[in-house]
């Protein structure tokens, strides 16, 4: 029989040697970081506000299970509106939903929102963190109509009220009417006296 040369055994060990180290970095990589399977979710839900601008409520659910998280909001589009989550962030519970809305987006304006989730290290477990992006399409709203004013005056709007003027005195009467008045004035004069003048001869006489 022919005996294997040290230079074959030697080359043996090595390739099993090599294999058991792959074989073991291989292992131990999936049981020291098992947060590359973890995961969150952000899901938009955009309506109309009363005043014409867009309120969008979004959904964050923690897909892990047996991890509770925290998620910090990072940024958001377009500059104007606001999101109710401060600088302090919010819990997020292992496999749950928290939602929180952002306000006055403009009409028919597309948006985003930006998070930072942290699933917190357990003792000897290590923790992960990602970070998730979602965005919105704009929608159209109709702002409100103005109402129409209240009418102040007496009548229905529109409809001018009529102004209330003093009559002017009336003035005294002259030219042919005023002859003709005149006339009989004096002619009720003249009865009066006659009546007065025959009155009084009768009484004289009665009295003689």
């Amino acid at each position: 029989m022919s005996r294997m040369s040290p230079i074959t055994l030697t080359a043996r060990k090595l390739l099993k040697l090599s294999g058991a180290a792959v074989v073991g970095t291989a292992v131990a990589a999936l049981f020291a970081a098992p947060a590359f399977a973890w995961s969150a979710t952000l899901t938009p839900a955009a309506k109309c506000a009363d005043n014409g601008t867009v309120t969008v409520t979004w959904t964050v659910h923690n897909k892990e299970n047996n991890w509770d998280a925290h998620f910090f909001v990072t940024g958001h589009t377009p500059a104007g509106s606001t999101v109710d989550v401060d600088q302090k962030g919010a819990d997020l519970p292992s496999g749950h939903d928290v939602t929180f809305t952002q306000t006055g987006v403009p009409s028919e304006t597309g948006g985003s929102v930006t998070i930072f989730v942290v699933w917190p290290r357990h003792g000897d477990k290590p923790g992960d963190h990602k970070t998730v992006k979602a965005a919105f399409e704009g929608m159209k709203c109709e702002a409100p109509s103005p109402s129409p004013s209240k009418s102040t005056g007496g009548g229905e709007e529109g409809t001018p009220t009529p102004s209330s003027t003093a009559v002017p005195p009336s003035l005294p009467v002259t030219g042919p009417n005023g002859a003709i008045y005149g006339g009989g004035a004096a002619a009720l004069l003249v009865a009066g006296g006659t009546l007065f003048i025959v009155a009084r001869r009768r009484r004289i006489r009665f009295e003689a």
